[in-house]
Protein backbone atom coordinates (compact mmCIF):
# COMPACT_ATOMS: atom_id res chain seq x y z
CA UNK A 1 0.00 0.00 0.00
CA UNK A 2 2.83 2.54 -0.80
CA UNK A 3 0.44 4.84 -2.65
CA UNK A 4 -1.52 4.95 0.64
CA UNK A 5 -0.99 7.53 3.52
CA UNK A 6 -0.15 6.77 6.96
CA UNK A 7 -4.05 7.51 7.64
CA UNK A 8 -5.78 5.87 5.26
CA UNK A 9 -3.86 2.87 6.09
CA UNK A 10 -4.73 3.47 9.45
CA UNK A 11 -8.43 3.88 8.77
CA UNK A 12 -8.43 0.59 6.02
CA UNK A 13 -6.60 -1.42 9.11
CA UNK A 14 -9.62 -0.48 11.20
CA UNK A 15 -12.26 -1.07 8.75
CA UNK A 16 -11.09 -4.58 7.88
CA UNK A 17 -10.80 -5.13 11.71
CA UNK A 18 -14.28 -4.39 12.56
CA UNK A 19 -14.67 -7.20 9.51
CA UNK A 20 -12.62 -9.75 11.66
CA UNK A 21 -14.48 -8.78 14.79
CA UNK A 22 -17.86 -9.43 13.36
CA UNK A 23 -17.18 -12.89 12.22
CA UNK A 24 -15.23 -13.79 14.92
CA UNK A 25 -18.33 -13.49 17.41
CA UNK A 26 -21.48 -13.68 15.10
CA UNK A 27 -20.18 -16.75 12.73
CA UNK A 28 -17.10 -18.20 14.19
CA UNK A 29 -14.86 -17.49 11.43
CA UNK A 30 -11.24 -17.76 12.55
CA UNK A 31 -9.27 -17.58 9.36
CA UNK A 32 -9.40 -15.19 6.24
CA UNK A 33 -9.60 -18.55 4.17
CA UNK A 34 -12.42 -19.51 5.47
CA UNK A 35 -14.70 -16.20 4.55
CA UNK A 36 -17.05 -16.06 2.02
CA UNK A 37 -18.63 -13.78 -0.15
CA UNK A 38 -22.10 -14.57 1.98
CA UNK A 39 -20.07 -13.69 5.40
CA UNK A 40 -19.49 -10.10 3.56
CA UNK A 41 -23.25 -10.07 2.65
CA UNK A 42 -23.86 -10.30 6.66
CA UNK A 43 -21.83 -8.02 7.57
CA UNK A 44 -22.82 -5.15 5.27
CA UNK A 45 -26.40 -6.57 6.91
CA UNK A 46 -25.06 -6.35 10.06
CA UNK A 47 -23.84 -2.73 9.23
CA UNK A 48 -27.11 -1.37 8.31
CA UNK A 49 -28.43 -2.21 11.29
CA UNK A 50 -25.72 -0.57 13.43
CA UNK A 51 -25.43 2.83 15.19
CA UNK A 52 -23.22 5.14 15.95
CA UNK A 53 -24.23 7.96 18.71
CA UNK A 54 -27.58 7.01 18.69
CA UNK A 55 -27.85 6.94 14.70
CA UNK A 56 -27.93 4.49 12.11
CA UNK A 57 -24.55 4.55 10.03
CA UNK A 58 -24.79 6.27 6.67
CA UNK A 59 -24.65 4.84 3.37
CA UNK A 60 -21.25 6.41 3.07
CA UNK A 61 -19.56 5.24 5.79
CA UNK A 62 -21.04 1.48 5.03
CA UNK A 63 -19.16 2.17 1.74
CA UNK A 64 -16.02 3.06 3.43
CA UNK A 65 -15.91 -0.03 5.49
CA UNK A 66 -16.86 -2.03 2.75
CA UNK A 67 -14.49 -0.64 0.12
CA UNK A 68 -11.71 -1.58 2.70
CA UNK A 69 -12.76 -5.30 2.78
CA UNK A 70 -12.74 -5.17 -0.59
CA UNK A 71 -8.98 -3.53 -0.85
CA UNK A 72 -8.11 -6.18 1.44
CA UNK A 73 -9.15 -9.11 -0.22
CA UNK A 74 -7.59 -7.57 -3.36
CA UNK A 75 -4.19 -7.23 -1.97
CA UNK A 76 -3.81 -10.89 -0.29
CA UNK A 77 -5.07 -12.82 -2.87
CA UNK A 78 -2.51 -11.02 -5.11
CA UNK A 79 0.03 -11.55 -2.36
CA UNK A 80 -1.34 -14.99 -2.94
CA UNK A 81 -2.36 -15.25 1.20
CA UNK A 82 -5.85 -16.18 0.49
CA UNK A 83 -6.80 -18.74 -2.02
CA UNK A 84 -9.51 -16.92 -3.03
CA UNK A 85 -10.19 -13.20 -4.00
CA UNK A 86 -13.79 -12.18 -3.31
CA UNK A 87 -13.19 -8.55 -3.65
CA UNK A 88 -15.03 -8.75 -7.41
CA UNK A 89 -17.65 -10.06 -5.28
CA UNK A 90 -17.70 -7.30 -2.92
CA UNK A 91 -21.49 -4.73 -4.08
CA UNK A 92 -20.38 -1.30 -2.71
CA UNK A 93 -23.84 0.66 -2.01
CA UNK A 94 -24.49 3.69 -4.18
CA UNK A 95 -24.21 7.57 -2.27
CA UNK A 96 -26.35 9.35 -3.37
CA UNK A 97 -25.07 13.04 -4.48
CA UNK A 98 -26.87 15.82 -2.36
CA UNK A 99 -27.25 18.83 -4.62
CA UNK A 100 -26.65 21.96 -2.69
CA UNK A 101 -29.49 24.13 -2.95
CA UNK A 102 -29.63 28.13 -2.37
CA UNK A 103 -25.77 28.93 -2.95
CA UNK A 104 -24.79 31.98 -1.67
CA UNK A 105 -25.41 34.77 -4.85
CA UNK A 106 -21.97 37.08 -6.54
CA UNK A 107 -23.11 39.27 -4.56
CA UNK A 108 -23.79 37.16 -1.34
CA UNK A 109 -19.80 35.80 -1.79
CA UNK A 110 -18.52 39.11 -2.49
CA UNK A 111 -19.56 40.51 0.81
CA UNK A 112 -18.51 37.27 2.41
CA UNK A 113 -15.04 37.64 0.60
CA UNK A 114 -14.56 41.46 1.38
CA UNK A 115 -15.62 41.47 4.73
CA UNK A 116 -11.97 39.15 5.79
CA UNK A 117 -9.58 42.73 5.42
CA UNK A 118 -6.01 41.26 5.46
CA UNK A 119 -4.80 43.59 8.20
CA UNK A 120 -3.30 40.40 10.12
CA UNK A 121 -1.12 37.26 9.15
CA UNK A 122 -3.97 35.23 9.82
CA UNK A 123 -6.50 37.49 7.69
CA UNK A 124 -4.15 37.35 5.37
CA UNK A 125 -4.29 33.69 5.23
CA UNK A 126 -8.14 33.19 5.51
CA UNK A 127 -8.70 36.04 2.87
CA UNK A 128 -6.29 34.18 0.48
CA UNK A 129 -7.82 30.83 1.38
CA UNK A 130 -11.39 32.00 0.74
CA UNK A 131 -10.59 33.72 -2.58
CA UNK A 132 -8.72 30.92 -3.59
CA UNK A 133 -11.66 28.39 -3.19
CA UNK A 134 -14.26 30.71 -4.94
CA UNK A 135 -11.59 31.64 -7.77
CA UNK A 136 -10.57 28.55 -8.87
CA UNK A 137 -12.92 25.70 -7.73
CA UNK A 138 -10.55 23.62 -5.78
CA UNK A 139 -11.76 20.48 -3.87
CA UNK A 140 -11.02 20.71 -0.19
CA UNK A 141 -8.23 18.39 -0.16
CA UNK A 142 -6.87 20.11 -2.91
CA UNK A 143 -6.40 23.20 -1.13
CA UNK A 144 -4.97 22.11 1.83
CA UNK A 145 -2.47 19.59 0.57
CA UNK A 146 -1.39 22.73 -1.71
CA UNK A 147 2.40 22.87 -1.83
CA UNK A 148 4.80 25.66 -3.00
CA UNK A 149 6.09 23.91 -6.22
CA UNK A 150 2.71 24.22 -7.51
CA UNK A 151 2.31 27.36 -7.29
CA UNK A 152 3.81 30.10 -10.31
CA UNK A 153 3.13 33.51 -9.92
CA UNK A 154 5.33 34.77 -12.82
CA UNK A 155 2.99 32.30 -15.09
CA UNK A 156 -0.28 32.99 -13.20
CA UNK A 157 -1.07 29.51 -12.75
CA UNK A 158 -1.65 26.45 -10.25
CA UNK A 159 -1.25 22.59 -10.67
CA UNK A 160 -3.41 20.71 -8.94
CA UNK A 161 -1.99 16.76 -8.86
CA UNK A 162 -4.12 14.01 -8.93
CA UNK A 163 -7.06 14.53 -6.85
CA UNK A 164 -9.28 11.03 -6.53
CA UNK A 165 -8.53 9.11 -10.00
CA UNK A 166 -8.44 12.84 -11.89
CA UNK A 167 -5.51 13.40 -13.64
CA UNK A 168 -3.51 16.58 -13.23
CA UNK A 169 -5.00 19.77 -14.20
CA UNK A 170 -3.69 23.86 -14.79
CA UNK A 171 -5.65 26.52 -13.33
CA UNK A 172 -5.36 29.84 -14.49
CA UNK A 173 -5.15 32.25 -11.10
CA UNK A 174 -6.95 35.31 -11.77
CA UNK A 175 -5.37 39.00 -11.54
CA UNK A 176 -7.14 39.71 -7.86
CA UNK A 177 -5.14 36.55 -6.70
CA UNK A 178 -1.95 37.81 -7.39
CA UNK A 179 -1.41 40.58 -4.69
CA UNK A 180 -2.74 38.53 -2.43
CA UNK A 181 -0.62 35.32 -2.88
CA UNK A 182 2.03 37.90 -2.66
CA UNK A 183 1.27 39.52 0.51
CA UNK A 184 0.85 36.09 2.15
CA UNK A 185 4.23 34.53 1.45
CA UNK A 186 5.99 37.65 2.32
CA UNK A 187 4.05 38.82 5.62
CA UNK A 188 2.07 35.57 6.68
CA UNK A 189 3.15 32.28 5.47
CA UNK A 190 6.81 32.63 6.95
CA UNK A 191 5.01 32.55 10.71
CA UNK A 192 2.80 29.11 10.11
CA UNK A 193 5.94 27.47 7.70
CA UNK A 194 7.94 25.95 10.58
CA UNK A 195 10.08 22.56 10.31
CA UNK A 196 10.42 23.95 6.91
CA UNK A 197 6.45 22.76 5.71
CA UNK A 198 6.68 22.97 2.32
CA UNK A 199 2.61 23.24 2.38
CA UNK A 200 1.27 26.78 1.48
CA UNK A 201 -1.32 26.44 3.98
CA UNK A 202 0.33 24.73 6.91
CA UNK A 203 -1.12 24.57 10.42
CA UNK A 204 0.68 26.16 13.24
CA UNK A 205 2.73 23.08 13.56
CA UNK A 206 3.92 23.06 9.69
CA UNK A 207 1.42 20.05 8.84
CA UNK A 208 -1.93 20.22 7.14
CA UNK A 209 -4.62 21.94 8.34
CA UNK A 210 -7.94 19.66 8.84
CA UNK A 211 -11.04 19.59 6.96
CA UNK A 212 -12.60 20.60 9.95
CA UNK A 213 -10.62 23.55 10.66
CA UNK A 214 -11.14 24.79 6.85
CA UNK A 215 -14.96 24.27 7.77
CA UNK A 216 -14.87 26.05 10.86
CA UNK A 217 -12.90 29.23 9.62
CA UNK A 218 -15.12 29.22 6.65
CA UNK A 219 -18.35 29.14 8.84
CA UNK A 220 -16.59 32.19 11.14
CA UNK A 221 -16.65 34.98 8.76
CA UNK A 222 -20.09 33.51 7.44
CA UNK A 223 -21.52 34.01 10.59
CA UNK A 224 -19.67 37.07 11.23
CA UNK A 225 -21.90 39.07 8.08
CA UNK A 226 -25.19 37.16 9.37
CA UNK A 227 -24.82 35.14 6.25
CA UNK A 228 -28.27 32.72 6.88
CA UNK A 229 -27.28 30.03 3.69
CA UNK A 230 -25.55 27.04 4.80
CA UNK A 231 -22.09 27.54 3.69
CA UNK A 232 -19.26 24.50 3.86
CA UNK A 233 -15.89 24.37 1.58
CA UNK A 234 -18.08 22.23 -1.01
CA UNK A 235 -20.22 25.12 -1.26
CA UNK A 236 -17.58 27.63 -2.84
CA UNK A 237 -16.77 25.02 -5.51
CA UNK A 238 -20.61 24.81 -5.94
CA UNK A 239 -20.56 28.61 -6.51
CA UNK A 240 -17.39 28.97 -8.62
CA UNK A 241 -19.31 26.58 -11.31
CA UNK A 242 -22.59 28.04 -11.29
CA UNK A 243 -21.46 31.53 -11.27
CA UNK A 244 -18.78 30.42 -13.97
CA UNK A 245 -22.03 29.50 -15.94
CA UNK A 246 -23.64 32.32 -15.24
CA UNK A 247 -21.18 34.23 -16.33
CA UNK A 248 -21.29 33.00 -20.09
CA UNK A 249 -18.30 29.88 -19.49
CA UNK A 250 -19.17 26.51 -21.51
CA UNK A 251 -19.59 23.34 -19.75
CA UNK A 252 -16.89 21.96 -20.82
CA UNK A 253 -14.09 24.37 -19.81
CA UNK A 254 -16.35 24.59 -16.23
CA UNK A 255 -15.50 20.38 -16.45
CA UNK A 256 -11.67 20.85 -17.15
CA UNK A 257 -11.26 23.57 -14.50
CA UNK A 258 -13.20 21.26 -11.70
CA UNK A 259 -10.70 17.92 -12.50
CA UNK A 260 -14.04 16.00 -13.36
CA UNK A 261 -13.73 13.29 -15.86
CA UNK A 262 -17.18 13.97 -17.39
CA UNK A 263 -19.93 16.28 -17.69
CA UNK A 264 -22.23 14.24 -15.56
CA UNK A 265 -20.55 15.49 -12.63
CA UNK A 266 -20.15 18.90 -13.65
CA UNK A 267 -23.94 18.96 -14.26
CA UNK A 268 -24.49 17.84 -10.89
CA UNK A 269 -22.53 21.15 -9.42
CA UNK A 270 -25.27 23.22 -11.89
CA UNK A 271 -28.39 21.64 -11.26
CA UNK A 272 -29.79 24.31 -9.77
CA UNK A 273 -28.78 26.69 -12.66
CA UNK A 274 -29.66 24.38 -15.17
CA UNK A 275 -33.42 24.80 -13.40
CA UNK A 276 -33.40 28.19 -13.79
CA UNK A 277 -32.49 27.93 -17.17
CA UNK A 278 -35.07 25.67 -17.94
CA UNK A 279 -37.95 27.37 -16.21
CA UNK A 280 -37.01 30.67 -18.28
CA UNK A 281 -36.61 29.73 -21.53
CA UNK A 282 -40.06 28.00 -21.08
CA UNK A 283 -41.33 31.20 -19.76
CA UNK A 284 -39.90 33.50 -22.31
CA UNK A 285 -39.15 31.35 -25.74
CA UNK A 286 -41.46 32.36 -27.95
CA UNK A 287 -42.42 29.03 -29.17
CA UNK A 288 -43.41 28.02 -25.87
CA UNK A 289 -45.20 31.56 -25.24
CA UNK A 290 -47.91 30.67 -28.60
Amino acid sequence: MQNYSDKSIADYTFHVRDLFKYLTEEESVQSADNIRIDHINSFHLYLKKREYRGKPLGIKSIRTKLNAVKLFFRLMAGGGLVRNDISGSIILPNVPKNVIKNIPTVKEMGELLDSVTPDTPIRKRDRLILELLYGTGLRSKELRSLKMDQIDLSERILLVKKAKRDSNRIIPLGEWLLPLFQDYLENARPLFAVNGSDLVFPSKNGKMITFGNLRDLIKKYADQIGMTKTISPHTFRACFASHQLDSGSDLRTIQLLLGHADLKSTQHYLRNTFTALREAHLKFHPRNAA
